[in-house]
């Protein structure tokens, strides 16, 4: 399977790479050299891995895997030897067809526990963590008719986390699981949340503090996304449906726009796009902006250009195998996909920081061909190629060398075989003064 890199810039004139310094910048441009992730490692999981999380498991530090895998009823726990590689898989199991896995602290003791939500049984699994990143025997609370998402967050206002679970088919779509305080959990209350709900995620998106839901109503005759409001103590408002792609899949939440607020991205699998939903500071949002994509599975968000504004990644399924990346410019309007290779069927896209290097990393399901890939990022410490006389600024010093070299072969910082408009921009990217 062939992997795609991430293509250089094209900056077609010196004038186009100064009005990026002087306040226009062009939304591909980011403070990292090509090809911002390297080729992706594979790790074998269980039989059709669905979802995949990233967190801290052990004393260590260090950020593990967890992989939810639905045929085999377990879930894949990998632990980080330090560096962004991973040992093999140890297998815990849940409840039948895990789809969603999330990671949390639910007992209060200061680790990571695993939540599951299991379709075949109707049940969410609790594997609590033994405090070195073993975990306990699953126990089952049960969350609705076909729980299919799951996220961990404080809903009521107290101090433990509580599960919020979608359930897609067959009654109310949300299911929210209170914490009693040392991982167990109340019965589920129900709420509308409009036709098949797959995934669920939480912030606060209209500043009152406090936990709100936005969820994917997928399938392929389904557009819409629905937010319900928290009313302050865990309850919510009737859902407020938005207008999105065919099939909305997966959404994540993150203020794209640098306005404090947190917008909304859906990943529509059936209309081959993802939609960008600016919050308009109060809950409520803007009409959709779409960016295409082949078959969007899942969408995330993180920094993966270092240049400050949350980037979006998106796993694309079958046929596909690849997740995308949009570059963010710094106002919420992104730059087109950019391709990398995964394993077969990339299901779901986590992001964090796996080799401990300050830059924001990727971790891929792989439902095709039951394993997980893992994408490093390739900015890291390591400080911009730009900084041409190595004194840890890129700044006029630096510009004076690349103008004087205009035209020859080297520094050629983005690879085209030439020193050129392509090499300024990435230095007016980097630049520090």
């Amino acid at each position: 399977m062939s992997r795609s890199p991430h293509p250089t810039t094209a900056v077609p004139s010196l004038c186009v790479a100064l009005c990026y310094f002087v306040g226009a910048p062009l939304a591909s441009a980011g403070s990292c050299p090509a090809p911002l992730f390297a080729a992706d490692v594979l790790y074998g999981a269980g039989d059709f891995p669905r979802s995949i999380a990233i967190g801290t498991l052990n004393a260590d530090g260090f950020r593990n895997l967890v992989v939810a895998n639905e045929n085999s009823g377990t879930v894949s726990v990998f632990l980080n030897d330090g560096s962004g590689g991973f040992a093999g898989q140890v297998t815990y199991a849940t409840g039948a067809n895990p789809q969603a896995v999330a990671i949390g602290d639910l007992d209060g003791d200061g680790d990571a526990d695993i939540a599951t939500a299991n379709t075949g049984s109707g049940t969410v699994s609790i594997l609590k963590n033994m405090g070195n990143g073993t975990f306990a025997a699953a126990t089952s609370v049960a969350a609705g008719v076909t729980p299919f998402s799951i996220a961990i967050g404080t809903i009521d206002g107290d101090a433990d986390l509580d599960l919020a679970v979608t359930n897609a088919f067959g009654g109310p779509g949300l299911s929210i699981l209170m914490n009693n305080g040392n991982g167990t959990f109340a019965a589920p209350v129900m709420y509308a949340a409009g036709s098949t709900a797959s995934a669920v995620a939480l912030a606060d998106l209209n500043g009152d503090g406090a936990n709100d839901v936005a969820i994917a109503n997928g399938g392929f005759s389904n557009s819409t996304a629905s937010i319900l409001l928290n009313n302050g103590n865990g309850t919510f408002a009737p859902r407020v449906a938005y207008a999105a792609g065919q099939g909305p899949e997966s959404v994540a939440l993150g203020d794209l726009d640098g306005d404090n607020d947190a917008d909304l991205v859906v990943a529509n699998q059936f209309g081959d796009t993802i939609s960008v939903l600016r919050n308009n500071g109060n809950g409520t949002f803007a009409p959709q902006t779409t960016y295409p994509t082949a078959d969007p599975v899942s969408v995330a968000l993180g920094d993966f250009d270092d240049d400050g504004a949350l980037d979006v990644a998106v796993a694309n399924g079958s046929g596909t195998d690849t997740v995308s990346i949009f570059l963010n410019g710094g106002t919420g309007t992104l730059a087109p996909g950019l391709p990398f290779g995964t394993g077969d069927g990339a299901e779901w896209v986590s992001v964090g920081d796996l080799d401990n290097d300050g830059d924001a990393d990727l971790a891929v399901a792989n439902l095709s061909s039951d394993n997980a890939s893992v994408l490093l990022n390739t900015c890291g410490p390591q400080g911009s190629p730009a900084d041409l006389n190595g004194d840890g600024d890129v700044n006029g010093a630096d510009l004076g060398l690349l103008l004087g070299a205009w035209g020859q072969s080297s520094p050629d910082l983005d690879g085209n075989g030439n020193v050129d408009g392509g090499d300024l921009a990435i230095m007016l990217g980097d630049w520090t003064g």
